[in-house]
């Protein structure tokens, strides 16, 4: 076989590049510059009014959620604090763990609300019982005078950090908010904020990237990696709690399911990470065919393309659909899903094995907080 010169090779491949490069000139097209990326942080507070009862999650802990990483008793002081602080909060003990720390659901809801809240649970379970035959001017009359009930859950996987993080600043701002909007939700909604499903391996892999993170963006840097011994994603008996809905074999399973089972909620949402781009629904397939198909289908789309339109306002990348599904039973999106909640997975990316500063493909750093 005949071997073309070096030199033809490269006569030919700078003939090419030139060619292609004067197609473009005469096509009136310029090569694409090499973009600088621009890193900004995100301000929490810019455009929202607050009351200003209540300390910022920061000033109680020392640091912004997402610089660091709360303890576990770091965080249930400043959940004593805000439920004690708060007209618009009440804290529910579920239970503890295997190494006795305690779970928790904190209700938020406006005063009123909150005032008739063992109503309101009265009457959902009523209305959730399907033994109970109730005549369509009857249910009308309850469903009227009832707020809706969201469930957001978060921290089920351990090591997914930006779980309790996420969670502090959302209690803070639905407690402390001024805005009219966030007064009409508390109007409209009872929201069931459970913020650690998994205290445990939160506080196993809290301790480990404590000890080993000074923030250093390399996806090779040892602060990213998490030993089979620390293996925070897991529970005490190194179990995953989100595969435990079946056999509800596990303490903090059981605790939360209860809890879940008392009030019925109408929406559940189970926070996770982490992954490339942010995550939520519509779900990829399969669905689980227990699950009210065009009914199931239609919120789902609701709920995302709401999500969806509040991240293209802050031209946030995200997807759907593609990898999580709504299938498996054991699942905290799909049990939900089962017991009558439009039941949702939400990822998000930082965190947890990427650290709190994580350096992209294109330069750019994606951070924890």
């Amino acid at each position: 076989m005949m071997r073309t010169p070096k030199k033809t090779i490269r006569s030919y491949l700078s003939g090419l590049a030139g060619l292609v490069l004067g197609a473009m000139i005469v096509g009136g097209q310029t090569p694409t510059p090499q973009l600088v990326p621009v890193e900004t942080e995100y301000d929490f507070y810019a455009g929202r009014t607050f009351r200003g009862t209540m300390e910022r999650p920061e000033d109680l802990l020392g640091y912004e959620p997402g610089d660091s990483y709360a303890d576990y008793g770091e965080f249930l002081r400043l959940l004593e604090t805000y439920t004690g602080q708060s007209d618009r909060a009440k804290l529910l003990l579920t239970g503890d763990t295997n190494e006795r720390r305690p779970m928790h659901v904190v209700a938020i809801s406006s005063p009123r609300n909150l005032a008739r809240l063992e109503e309101i649970k009265a009457t959902n379970r009523r209305l959730a019982d399907g033994r109970l035959q109730l005549s369509d001017r009857e249910r009308d009359r309850l469903i009227a005078s009832q707020p809706i009930i969201v469930w957001l859950a978060y921290n089920i996987h351990g090591d997914e950090s930006a779980g309790l993080e996420a969670a502090m600043r959302v209690m803070y701002h639905l407690l402390d908010s001024e805005d009219e909007t966030v007064a009409r939700w508390l109007d409209e909604a009872v929201i069931l904020l459970n913020p650690c499903q998994n205290p445990d391996g939160t506080q196993r892999f809290v301790t480990w990237a404590r000890t080993h993170g000074i923030g250093r963006a390399e996806t090779f840097a040892w602060e990213k990696e998490n030993p089979w011994n620390v293996k925070g994603r897991l529970n005490h008996y190194y179990f995953d709690l989100n595969r435990d809905m079946i056999s509800l074999s596990q303490r903090e399973s059981q605790n939360s399911a209860a809890a879940f089972q008392e009030w019925m909620p109408q929406v559940s949402v189970d926070h996770h990470g982490e992954v490339k781009e942010y995550f939520f629904p519509p779900a990829a397939l399969p669905i689980n065919p227990n699950l009210p198909g065009d009914r199931g289908r239609s919120w789902m789309e609701t709920f995302g393309r709401g999500t969806a339109a509040a991240f293209d306002a802050q031209s946030w990348m995200y997807y759907v659909r593609d990898e999580f599904d709504l299938f498996y039973p054991g699942y905290w999106d799909s049990w939900p899903a089962l017991q009558g909640a439009t039941g949702m997975t939400f990822e998000t990316t930082a965190g947890g094995k990427e650290g709190t500063h994580l350096r992209r493909e294109d330069g750019t750093v994606t951070t924890l907080r």
